[in-house]
C-alpha cells in the first residue's frame, strides 16, 4: 500500500485473489498475465500412451521418494511404472510426458505450476500438490475427470487418486483418452502465446494510467 506502488503484475489466479483480497489492493491496481507454455513443444504425441506416471523429484524430493516407494508396493500398481524427469533437455521432457498417462506433482509452493501445465498439455492426468499457483490447472483437470488435487503432505491421497486413475484406465480406456485430449485442448488454448499477448495488451494501459504524469 506504499505510495510508490502503482500497479502489480502476477501470473496466477491465486496470487491475483491474494493481492486483491488479502492485501486489499484495488482490482484496478492488479493485473494477471497469462503464463504461456510452448504449445508447439508440449502437445499430445503421435504414439500410444504407456502405463507410466512421470514426476519431477527436484522439489520436495522427500515426498516424491516416499510416495513413489509406496506406490511400487501396492498390488494394484503392478504393470505400471514411475519415471523421474530430471536433467533432461526440454524436447526430451515433452517426449516423456507425451507417453505418460499421468503426472505426479510434488512442487510446493509454486508461483504458477508450469510443470502441471506442460504435463496437461501433453495429455497427462494430474495428481498432486497445487503449490497454490497450480490450483487453476488442477481445477481444469478435475473438470475433465482426470485431475486430483492432493493436500500438502497427504501421501495416502496420492495412493487413493492413483488407484482411481488406474481403475479408470482399465475399465474405460477410451473415455480416459478422450478426457486427456479435452484437457490438453483446454490448457493449450488457455495458456497459448496469443492468450499471453492479449493479457499483456490489457494490462499495459491499466498500468500506464496509474503512473504519475
Amino acid at each position: 500500500r506504499h505510495s510508490d506502488l502503482f500497479h502489480v503484475l502476477c501470473v496466477s489466479q491465486h496470487d491475483q485473489q491474494m493481492l486483491e483480497k488479502g492485501f486489499s489492493l484495488s482490482s484496478q491496481r492488479v493485473s494477471r498475465l497469462i503464463n504461456a507454455i510452448e504449445t508447439d513443444v508440449f502437445q499430445p504425441g503421435a504414439g500410444k500412451k504407456s502405463r507410466v506416471l512421470s514426476f519431477m523429484p527436484r522439489k520436495n524430493s522427500r515426498d516424491a521418494a516416499i510416495v513413489t516407494a509406496l506406490l511400487r508396493s501396492q498390488p494394484w500398481f503392478a504393470g505400471w511404472s514411475l519415471e523421474p524427469i530430471q536433467g533432461l533437455p526440454q524436447a526430451d521432457v515433452a517426449k516423456r510426458l507425451q507417453r505418460s498417462l499421468g503426472f505426479l506433482a510434488f512442487g510446493h509452493p509454486e508461483g504458477f505450476g508450469l510443470p502441471l501445465a506442460e504435463a496437461a498439455a501433453c495429455g497427462c492426468a494430474l495428481i498432486g500438490y497445487s503449490g497454490l499457483g497450480g490450483r487453476e490447472l488442477l481445477a481444469m483437470a478435475r473438470s475433465q475427470g482426470v485431475g486430483w488435487q492432493i493436500d500438502y503432505g497427504d501421501w495416502q491421497g496420492f495412493l487413493n487418486a492413483t488407484e482411481v486413475l488406474i481403475r479408470a484406465v482399465e475399465e474405460r480406456p477410451k473415455t480416459v483418452v478422450s478426457q486427456l485430449q479435452a484437457l490438453s485442448d483446454q490448457v493449450r488454448q488457455h495458456y497459448s502465446w496469443a492468450a499471453m499477448v492479449k493479457s499483456v495488451e490489457q494490462a499495459l494501459p491499466r498500468w500506464e494510467s496509474q503512473l504519475p504524469t
